[in-house]
């Protein structure tokens, strides 16, 4: 308790608000870039792992061998329960293959998306079960192939779901770059774990965490946004198409929308972004307790 007062006397303030003028600006970047580039990577691997889980189901629109879908859940579901800071050390060996280096703020992307994609995967698995089957088998009657229908149907159909899911995976891979400074990742978890912590500079340990919260609420909420503009824009152009499914063929392709359910759209996305509210609330507050205990 004495460090904890002594750590906002005003020289240890001043020689706080220094390291904050030196190493934050870096720091703040060095989250943002290696959060983007994660997300980006575990949305470009995990999607079509998403897709494939769907399609490739029994019941699905193109069945896979039953052995092949039970390996695909075995290794998501394994790579899923293993902790954050235990996969890192796991993939060091993958990580200084790719990068040449276990250490860094490069270095830390790649356990990043190891750790992000299984969990793309399911989310944009849950995001395609959501679609109303009754679309799909109008799709199917209509003579459209498996890919078609994933391309041209599924995907337009989850777009606002898959939006509100990505704002979980961002919010989740922002909290593992905050945990990944506590073993040699770079960003505002280093300077919160690496200086404000072990140093005893409390100060910057606690804007630190402060500004990962904003950078979390500030994502989500423009992904949030987007994803309500599109089920907006879905609802007024169900106003104008009237009830029931209606097709487009005219650029050879196959275009199908649901419509009548603008209110209970509306209503289930307040619903969702209620849940997305307290999700990343509760995880916000777990990293939080991690980086003070």
């Amino acid at each position: 308790m004495n460090q904890f007062v002594r750590a906002f006397q005003p020289d240890r303030l001043a020689e706080a608000w220094q390291i904050i003028q030196r190493d934050f600006p870096m720091a703040l970047w060095e989250t943002i870039y290696v959060t983007l580039l994660s997300t980006l990577f575990a949305i470009i691997i995990g999607l079509p792992l998403g897709m494939l889980l769907v399609a490739g189901d029994a019941k699905g629109i193109r069945p896979m061998p039953g052995w092949l879908m039970k390996i695909i859940n075995v290794v998501i579901n394994f790579l899923r329960s293993i902790p954050f800071l235990i996969l890192i050390v796991v993939v060091i060996p993958l990580t200084r293959l790719i990068v040449g280096t276990s250490v860094g703020t490069v270095a830390s992307i790649v356990p990043l998306v190891v750790a992000a994609f299984p969990f793309v995967a399911r989310l944009v698995e849950s995001s395609l079960r959501e679609v109303n089957p009754n679309i799909i088998e109008t799709a199917q009657s209509m003579g459209a192939t498996p890919m078609q229908i994933l391309l041209k149907v599924m995907l337009p159909e989850s777009v606002p779901s898959l939006i509100n899911n990505f704002t979980l995976a961002i919010t989740t891979i922002m909290g593992y770059t905050a945990m990944s400074g506590a073993i040699g990742g770079g960003g505002l978890g280093k300077i919160a774990i690496m200086i404000g912590y072990n140093r005893y500079k409390y100060a910057v340990l606690y804007l630190a965490v402060v500004v990962l919260v904003i950078l979390d609420l500030d994502d989500g909420g423009l992904l949030l946004g987007l994803a309500h503009h599109h089920a907006d824009d879905g609802a007024g152009g169900d106003d104008n198409s009237g009830d029931g499914l209606e097709s487009e063929g005219g650029d050879g392709g196959i275009h199908i929308s649901e419509s009548g359910h603008g209110e209970d759209s509306a209503h289930a996305d307040d619903i969702d972004k209620s849940a997305d509210l307290f999700h990343r609330f509760v995880l916000l507050s777990y990293n939080f307790l991690i980086l003070t205990d």
